[in-house]
């Protein structure tokens, strides 16, 4: 979903598509194969960590927030390449067929007035935000943060969808895209450099969002 794979480029080490429909196995498949993917690309293991916990929150908001009562599948798409040009790079995607961001945060009495999914989208990367903010002891909504973090920090290309919403980062700079049809669910698709994570301060993000 990120860009178009071209000749040139050269794929080393796969996670092929695979749904994981379980809670539980989440941390398994992280830590069994995923991380090995992010080191051998020079990931160090703070980074690496940092990277797969963020993985896992995607997945935890679709089993968590994304769930369509009566609908199947239930649960999140997980699909991760690695490129060796034009330098060392992982592109990786996190997906589900649920309600939707928009749907999701409507749920929280403050979210209820988003206008369209674009707008459901940013909001849902600021920090803190989440269908769950209302309810006491609750601290959540940093997984599409944390996202935004890591692509902001490193340069590096995001690309969110979410039912008919669409928001891009492109050198260091967030758009919206306009009349992209519609998407069951929401997808989540990361491009990061090896030798380019890092992260960027929550003023960082605040001031993209606000540019947009």
């Amino acid at each position: 979903p990120i860009r178009k794979v071209t000749e040139t480029d050269r794929a080393e080490v796969l996670f092929e598509l695979t749904w994981i429909g379980d809670p539980n196995s989440v941390q398994r498949v992280l830590t069994d194969r995923l991380w090995p993917i992010f080191t051998a690309k020079g990931f160090n293991d703070d980074l690496t960590g940092f990277v797969v916990w963020v993985i896992g929150e995607l997945c935890d908001n679709a089993f968590v927030h994304a769930r369509v009562p009566g609908k199947d599948p239930f649960g999140a798409f997980i699909c991760v390449q690695s490129y060796s040009t034009p330098r060392p790079n992982i592109q990786l995607a996190v997906g589900d067929l649920g309600k939707g961001i928009r749907a999701s945060l409507a749920e929280a009495k403050n979210f209820s007035g988003l206008k369209d999914d674009r707008e459901a989208i940013l909001t849902a990367m600021r920090p803190g935000v989440s269908s769950w903010t209302h309810r006491e002891g609750q601290r959540r909504g940093n997984g599409l943060t944390d996202v935004l973090k890591i692509a902001l920090g490193s340069s590096s290309e995001l690309d969110i969808r979410s039912v008919s919403g669409r928001i891009w980062l492109r050198g260091g700079r967030l758009g919206r895209a306009v009349d992209e049809g519609t998407l069951d669910g929401t997808l989540v698709g990361l491009r990061l450099f090896a030798d380019k994570v890092n992260k960027a301060s929550r003023e960082e993000i605040e001031h993209a969002l606000d540019r947009v």
